[in-house]
């Protein structure tokens, strides 16, 4: 293994987070400083945003140098979020959701303020043109869920479709209730009665869990479906994303996706500036003054430059070389949204999905437990492996099991531990689960390679039947044996090897080049938060 010097590894950190922020369309670094000017007050603001605002996260940094603040960014998703929001101790004094639906859906410990709508971008479906045309969709503006619910439960083979998990993307938060609502059929927001009609369900089960891929992240799906064009006619996702995903695919001379705005579940995301309210009034002022800022008038042609329609559009010009009509994107998208429910209805409605409605999981977490991560601390991982397993907690941040999860835990170093596994959503072996990895000390070396194929191998002995499927790194990425060809031979030949994703959670002084071969192998992403482990494993599980 070779040995890099202090300097070296802080340059590989560097780069990685690079190449990570360009793949999810992020600026440098997950975490980006905006210096003021030299004469700014030395007072700082901090905003958690997710990572689907990029762009117009960028603007929100504009306004604050102009404004003379130094702003700190931090992008997290948003089962990253929720954990973040329930201590009272987080730094944040301005939180940036794609979505106000997940507003209801978190418990703070600090009181929100009001939110303020920057900008919306419309969730699409985004079809090739050739199977919208053999689904006779091409030209009509009143493609209902019910017509989706027909073509992806009648033909599983000839629509291979991507959508994220909610609540944990915006987009598919957004698309869930669209699809709640339409197919609900009653032209009005969704009431906890309708959540016990048979009819409701026996039409929204098979629909979701006919999704075929998923992911952490919106980019992450975004990529996916361009990257592996041929395996998918079907993207859910923002109308952003679309056309990243486009620009990709004419790139490579591959046939567009066509935007489908869906008569009567057409999700939204409302890009909702929020200020969290705290003990210091100076930083309050400056919080509400970006967020006005980022609801002026004059921001309206930078916002739609940037591929969202303005809250505020008087005036503005869309340019058509992001509103390509030809992608059948409007340039003057009407919104006929579906209503939001009300909170207690809308909270019943995410946990039914999560522990119901979505496609069931089959997923192995494959725990470090080599010499190397001796000082990331064992007690830190302990706890971050509690947040993602354990029911009570995973629920913070929306990530509970259901009875048809299957969910298996690898510790491995040169060597691989016993495999444990449980099946199903019982308390009582998690918490079984977790005690065993408990007594377990970090030493010896690493083999990722290996453990990556036998986590593929698990899946395939475990039975994935009808469920999504992801093997989870949780590594400092030294890996001593091994080499890629192992993952691409076992990925090859095995007949799930199409349906696994592979993600990699970073810790400690960590290294990358062994990871990201790996998961680029296996459509899969790399999560690094450094100080927040339990962060990035909530992140990567929410893929799956």
């Amino acid at each position: 293994m070779t040995i890099r010097t202090e300097k070296q590894v802080r340059h590989r950190r560097t780069t990685r987070r690079a190449l990570i922020g360009a793949a999810l369309g992020l600026p440098l670094l997950s975490g980006c400083t905006l210096p003021g000017r030299d004469d700014a007050p030395a007072a700082d603001l901090r905003l958690m945003a997710s990572p689907e605002l990029g762009p117009l996260v960028r603007l929100a940094q504009d306004a604050a140098t102009a404004a003379g603040y130094r702003m700190v960014v931090d992008y997290r998703g948003q089962a990253a979020m929720f954990g973040i929001l329930a201590d009272p101790d987080h730094p944040y004094d301005l939180v940036w959701p794609a979505t106000s639906l997940v507003v209801d859906l978190a418990s703070p410990a600090r009181p929100l303020g009001e939110p303020v709508s920057v900008a919306r971008n419309p969730v699409v479906w985004a079809v090739k043109g050739s199977v919208a045309d053999r689904a006779g969709w091409l030209g009509r503006d009143d493609v209902t869920a019910a017509d989706l619910r027909d073509v992806v439960t009648a033909d599983a083979d000839a629509w291979r479709w991507a959508m994220a998990g909610a609540p944990h993307v915006g987009s598919a938060t957004a698309a869930y209730l669209g699809l709640l609502t339409g197919l609900a059929g009653t032209g009005r927001a969704i009431a906890s009665d309708d959540l016990d009609r048979r009819g409701l369900t026996d039409a929204l089960i098979p629909t979701l869990r006919s999704v075929t891929r998923s992911a952490p992240t919106a980019r992450g799906l975004t990529n996916i479906v361009s990257g592996r064009y041929g395996d998918y006619e079907l993207l859910v996702n923002g109308q952003t994303e679309m056309v990243a995903a486009n620009r990709a695919l004419v790139g490579a001379s591959q046939e567009p996706l066509l935007a489908i705005y869906p008569a009567d579940a057409q999700g939204v995301l409302d890009a909702p500036l929020i200020v969290v309210e705290g003990d210091d009034p100076t930083r309050r002022e400056r919080a509400l003054a970006i967020q006005a800022a980022m609801g002026a008038r004059d921001l309206g042609q930078a916002i739609s430059a940037a591929g969202w329609y303005p809250s505020v559009a008087a005036g503005v010009r869309p340019d058509p070389a992001v509103f390509v009509t030809d992608w059948g994107i409007s340039e003057a998208w009407r919104e006929r949204t579906v209503e939001r429910p009300d909170a207690a209805t809308w909270r019943e409605a995410m946990t039914r999905y999560r522990v119901g409605y979505r496609k069931p999981s089959a997923t192995v977490i494959a725990v470090d437990r080599s010499g190397s991560i001796a000082d990331a601390g064992v007690d830190g991982l302990q706890d971050a492996l509690g947040s993602v397993l354990l029911p009570d907690q995973a629920a913070t941040a929306w990530l509970q099991p259901m009875a048809e999860d299957i969910t298996v835990v690898i510790p491995f170093d040169l060597e691989l531990g016993q495999p444990i596994t449980v099946r199903g959503d019982d308390a009582g072996e998690f918490a079984w689960l977790t005690g065993q990895l408990a007594g377990q000390t970090a030493a010896g070396g690493t083999d990722l390679y290996d453990t990556t194929r036998r986590g593929l191998w698990a899946i395939e002995e475990a039975g994935i039947g009808d469920r999504l499927g992801a093997v989870i790194l949780v590594t400092d990425g030294k890996s001593n044996e091994g080499e890629i060809e192992l993952v691409e031979d076992a990925f090859d030949d095995s007949p799930i090897g199409g349906r696994v994703a592979v993600h990699a959670v970073l810790m400690g002084d960590s290294w990358d080049d062994q990871v990201q071969s790996i998961v680029s192998r296996a459509a899969g992403q790399v999560f690094d938060i450094p100080g927040d482990l339990a962060a990035a494993l909530r992140t990567a599980r929410a893929g799956n």
